[in-house]
């Protein structure tokens, strides 16, 4: 099991706090070979030299990921993996502050008395609040979101 950081917005954290988040969705790195199909990413790794003009299409593909042009591993993790929460903070004396428990008036003036809020990416994980576990993993374009899996992204509103 692996433990990773993964930033959220103060209103995702908010949602996440009183369960109406259960799903998050991050955007997949463009793979290299596109919409080619096999023939053209075949001639591109022959050219490359990545692989001989005899290898099979499977070999294609491993040689492929071996070499760095695919990375179809899930860049937060796995299931049974753990993403520890990154969001804005205040530490002090007294312990940490959230950002997402205030008011934008508490929260502009508690900042200003203890020198300003600090970004989410300088939270370290013994700041972090929530930590989530990694129930499943799957890839699919955002158009094809179902009104159910938005209302699981903590989207509000009419349907």
């Amino acid at each position: 099991m692996k433990s990773r950081p993964i930033l959220f917005s103060g209103p995702m954290v908010m949602a996440i706090l009183a369960g109406s988040k259960t799903q998050t969705r991050r955007v997949m790195k463009q793979q290299p070979f596109g919409n080619k199909t096999d023939d053209e990413v075949r001639a591109d790794m022959i050219k490359r030299g990545c692989m001989g003009a005899d290898d099979s299409l499977t070999v294609l593909v491993n040689q492929a990921r071996n070499a760095g042009f695919i990375d179809d591993s899930p860049p937060y993790g796995e299931c049974g993996d753990q993403l520890w929460v990154k969001e804005t903070h205040l530490p002090t004396a007294q312990g940490v502050m959230y950002r997402a428990d205030l008011t934008d008036f508490d929260a502009a003036g508690i900042g200003a008395l203890y020198g300003g809020w600090k970004s989410p990416i300088f939270c370290w994980q013994e700041y972090s609040r929530i930590t989530l576990e990694i129930v499943s993993v799957r890839v699919e374009r955002l158009k094809d979101i179902s009104i159910e899996d938005a209302k699981a992204e903590g989207v509000w509103g009419p349907f």
